[in-house]
């Protein structure tokens, strides 16, 4: 299936591009030799990725440009091998790849190549995704969970490195009661915002500045965009917050100073 390319403020086409291809060997070469640094470790690598797997109806290899340039990539694939199915159940895919140049982070790349990797997997069929990370790749994690994956056992390969692997998983809801429940929980962001009177803007530059690995994945010098998905997870903590409060208090309850 041909996925039309999506565009982001900053310049941001994604679409797909054959595994095999020059663009995607550079990157993935890039990728490859960062991961053999960060995990020196026999058999904490696993590279396997056959173009069959990601080929139309199969699966899906997508590559990011800014301003033309390639800056990332990600693959899905449906889950075939019967030992594997047998242990996550069928109608499951899995992510591979994914990989953002040093250059790109910071901006949103990974999270929209997440979320239109999760799109073409809706659009297979697929009910579920899987992936597995390392232990050293903190950004990484905290993008997973910051956008619904959560830690299941290893499965598969990845049971041969539980010392440095880390294997998650996320259902995949329809797509109009996704964004259903997002155009929700942002009118209910919003109520609160309104309610407490919190300035995003003094969050977004107190938290950077203190903790940037709370938002790894959107532009330090971009307040507007930095708060973003992390502020809808943060509706338990507003609900609790009395009228007026302000955008101190509210830096308080997160635990800053």
């Amino acid at each position: 299936m041909d996925l039309p390319a999506e565009h982001h403020d900053s310049a941001i086409d994604i679409r797909p591009e054959p595994l095999d291809g020059s663009v995607a060997q550079s990157l993935i070469a890039t990728l490859n030799a960062e991961l053999s640094a960060l995990y020196p470790e026999p058999g904490a690598t696993h590279f396997q990725l056959d173009p069959a797997q990601v080929a139309p109806g199969a699966g899906a290899f997508l590559v990011a440009r800014r301003n033309g340039t390639p800056i990332g990539c990600g693959a899905l694939r449906r889950i075939t091998d019967a030992s594997v199915v047998a242990e996550l159940g069928d109608r499951v895919g899995e992510l591979k790849r994914m990989f953002v140049a040093r250059e790109g982070r910071g901006q949103g790349i990974g999270r929209a190549l997440l979320a239109r990797l999760e799109t073409e997997a809706r659009s297979l069929g697929l009910s579920r995704v899987v992936l597995e990370t390392g232990i050293r790749q903190h950004e990484a994690l905290a993008l997973y969970r910051r956008a619904g994956y959560v830690d299941i056992p290893a499965y598969g390969e990845y049971s041969l490195s539980p010392g440095t692997s880390v294997c998650m998983a996320k259902a995949l809801e329809d797509i109009q009661t996704t964004a259903a429940m997002e155009n929700d929980a942002q009118a209910e962001l919003d109520a609160h915002t309104q309610r407490i009177g919190i300035d995003w803007s003094v969050v977004a530059e107190r938290l950077l500045s203190r903790e940037p690995e709370l938002m790894p994945d959107v532009a330090v010098d971009d307040v507007d965009k930095a708060v973003g998905s992390a502020a809808l997870d943060m509706l338990p903590l507003l609900r609790t917050l009395p009228d007026g409060a302000g955008t101190e208090a509210f830096i308080a309850a997160l635990g800053g100073e």
